[in-house]
């Protein structure tokens, strides 16, 4: 008896075939991402720290000025 034979289908993907398609896709997004915003973003951070700490001090010493 001769075997009967399997007709190919063109949309036989697995389900673990297109996790780790959609898992490589992630990981080139996360490696071509431009993390040069993030140094940006602290230098930001400093210079309002330095802001805030200057205008900190203005408060108490105008609080210390109000008491006498």
């Amino acid at each position: 008896m001769p075997r009967r034979k399997r007709q190919a289908s063109t949309f036989n993907l697995s389900f673990l075939d297109i996790m780790s398609c959609g898992f490589g896709a992630v990981v080139l997004v996360f490696l071509i991402i431009d993390h040069s915003l993030e140094i940006e973003i602290q230098t930001v951070n400093a210079e309002v720290l330095s802001e805030v700490y200057l205008l900190e001090e203005d408060i108490r010493e105008g609080e210390a000025g109000l008491v006498r």
